[in-house]
């Protein structure tokens, strides 16, 4: 993991933050440093997963950039029926994200499927889903937009289903 530099240097003009290639290479540092209890809330969604998640289920990773909480999903489902979805809007966190899932693919026992979709969240069906996932992610959406998400949702979780924020 490569050491998070990216707005260390004085600027002349703060420029919006985006999550680019800069931001991926470093994502893993940054969100880590940045967020009190990271790993600990990793750590949670596995338990979540093995508590919630029902064979033959979809569980979604809303915002998922490098897949962090796709691994804990994937390392904590109860069989390989399973499909994780995770989606996010950055070419460059979902190509990382994809070459993450491909390595661990080869690495881990767990082969449940995963797909890695580049597009708003706000495009995404949500079906046949035992656990969506929106780690630190809602907090990006336009606020006029969260409650139709979160309504749509709520209508694609099974019963029992549940959603993390």
């Amino acid at each position: 993991m490569s050491q998070d530099k990216v707005l260390a240097s004085p600027r002349e003009q703060i420029e919006k933050f985006k999550f680019d290639d800069r931001v991926a290479s470093v994502f893993g540092d940054m969100i880590s440093r940045s967020v009190p209890g990271y790993g600990m809330m990793l750590d949670m969604i596995g338990v979540i997963t093995r508590e919630t998640v029902r064979p033959g289920s979809h569980c979604y990773d809303l915002g998922c950039s490098l897949g962090a909480g796709i691994l804990s999903m994937r390392h904590n489902l109860p069989d390989d029926s399973c499909r994780i979805i995770g989606v996010d809007n950055s070419e460059a966190m979902t190509s990382r994200c994809q070459a993450i899932i491909d390595q661990d693919s080869q690495q881990e026992a767990a082969s449940a499927p995963v797909d890695i979709l580049c597009q708003d969240i706000m495009d995404t069906k949500i079906e046949n889903a035992s656990l969506v996932v929106m780690n630190l992610t809602l907090q990006f959406i336009e606020p006029s937009l969260r409650e139709p998400l979160l309504e749509r949702i709520y209508n694609g979780l099974n019963p029992g289903g549940v959603l993390v924020l």
